[in-house]
């Protein structure tokens, strides 16, 4: 080599990073892949009877799809039926299939001229609707009679009775369609309740209890709603959503002290100021009022009216054993002494 001579060595690079790349083994892969899928389909056929792997052709047999010369989507699809000229062999005209092919007998015309037999499934069906019709209306009417009768008795009450004369005014009967509504409106000269608390007054105590003598004449549950006006409460801790609620539960409380059952109540409501009796003052003392909602519809079940449930025939006899002599354990015996002297001696 001559001094000052230069000689560049060019390396030829391989593609894939080694002799013959990588692309082998992705082919290899997905091979293997499907040759494990193939498998085991062969072998879920084999385990399969004859009617599960037709219920399985008829599960992935499309419903809608083209019919030609080699099937569904291709060109095939055999004839459903033997065709005069044509067995059932022979190919499709290329169209649209729609559904499946039908099996079973074919369904035939009714005939017109024979008389219909009555069907007595639904005659039966008709027979318990209108017995179920008829019940609900005889229900409903039952249940609107008593609803009027206590409408009738609340207003003979307030018109008879001396001491709820001078609140004629404030005690309104209404029938809605939830049921039989009675508010007891608060007076300014004699109010139900002290002045921002939930403590009845005389008055209060006066009206409720002769309310209670027509609530009880009924089987309806009740519902107790607690209003208030638009004032605002000094306390603001205590706002008129406290109050309200809380006049309604002592109405519930007082209640329940006469005849009427606890049972019987089954929803106690405050709604503060969101249901104004005058809208157009919602300062006044009208709005202060308590609902009774006599529920259309919602009976009391007595549970000490139930059946009870049916008694033992006969009482089976008890053996009893007889006393039988205590024998008394025998004392237990005293640990044996080692006889000659031990490790574990303390005395020693």
């Amino acid at each position: 080599m001559a001094d000052g001579e230069i000689i560049i060595k060019k390396i030829k690079k391989v593609s894939g990073g080694g002799h013959h790349g990588g692309a082998w083994k992705v082919a290899y892969a997905d091979f293997v892949t499907a040759m494990m899928a193939f498998f085991l389909l062969l072998w879920l056929l084999s385990v399969t009877t004859p009617a599960q792997r037709m219920g399985l052709a008829e599960y992935f047999t499309p419903t809608i799809g083209i019919k030609d010369s080699m099937g569904i989507g291709f060109k095939g699809g055999k004839t459903p039926s033997v065709v005069t000229g044509r067995s059932n062999t022979d190919l499709n005209a290329v169209g649209l299939v729609e559904g499946q092919i039908k099996q079973g007998p074919v369904p035939t015309a009714p005939d017109v001229s024979a008389p219909a037999k009555p069907d007595p499934d639904a005659e039966s069906t008709s027979n318990d609707r209108k017995a179920k019709e008829d019940g609900q209306d005889s229900q409903g009417k039952e249940d609107a009679n008593q609803l009027k009768e206590a409408a009738q008795d609340v207003k003979q009450s307030v018109e008879q009775d001396p001491d709820l004369k001078d609140f004629k005014n404030n005690i309104m009967v209404q029938d809605t369609p939830e049921g039989l509504k009675i508010d007891m409106i608060d007076d300014q000269k004699k109010p139900m309740f002290l002045p921002g608390g939930a403590v009845l007054t005389d008055a209060g105590k006066k009206v409720l209890d002769s309310m209670a003598n027509i609530i009880i004449k009924t089987p309806n549950n009740i519902v107790i709603t607690g209003h208030t006006d638009a004032g605002v409460a000094t306390n603001p801790q205590y706002t008129n959503w406290e109050l309200s609620a809380d006049r309604a539960n002592a109405v519930r409380r007082f209640l329940v002290t006469t005849q009427l059952e606890r049972e019987r109540v089954m929803k106690v409501v405050g709604l503060a100021d969101r249901e104004l009796l005058t809208p157009e003052d919602p300062s006044s003392p009208r709005n202060r009022r308590v609902t009774i909602l006599l529920m259309r519809g919602s009976y009391f079940r007595d549970p000490k009216a139930a059946p009870t449930g049916r008694a033992l025939l006969s009482v089976p006899d008890a053996k009893i054993k007889k006393d039988e002599p205590k024998q008394e354990m025998p004392a237990p015996a005293a640990p044996a002494k080692p006889a000659g002297p031990s490790i574990f001696d303390p005395n020693r």
